[in-house]
């Protein structure tokens, strides 16, 4: 992953965060939406907006296909929202 570390620490503290707020049965049925073309790059886009991570840090030195790499990690390791 291109990400740095640090950066990676805030962005999974921060997507923890927000599935804990939501909870995970919401998390679920919104992933079982199924929406957009790209199902699972959706799902993670809107896991990451919805923590609203990138209002509070700037990843200027990656772009979509690095921060999306950073994502499939995170979720990757998330099984209980992979129900």
């Amino acid at each position: 992953m291109k990400i740095k570390q640090a950066d990676y620490d805030k962005l999974k503290a921060a997507l923890d965060t927000f599935i804990e707020t939501v909870g995970i049965a919401t998390i679920r049925a919104h992933k079982a939406k199924r929406l957009g073309k790209d199902i699972d790059m959706r799902f993670r886009w809107d896991l990451l907006n919805g923590s609203g991570f990138l209002n509070i840090c700037q990843l200027n030195y990656l772009n979509d296909s690095h921060i999306d790499t950073a994502l499939k990690h995170y979720v990757a390791g998330r099984k209980d929202i992979n129900g």
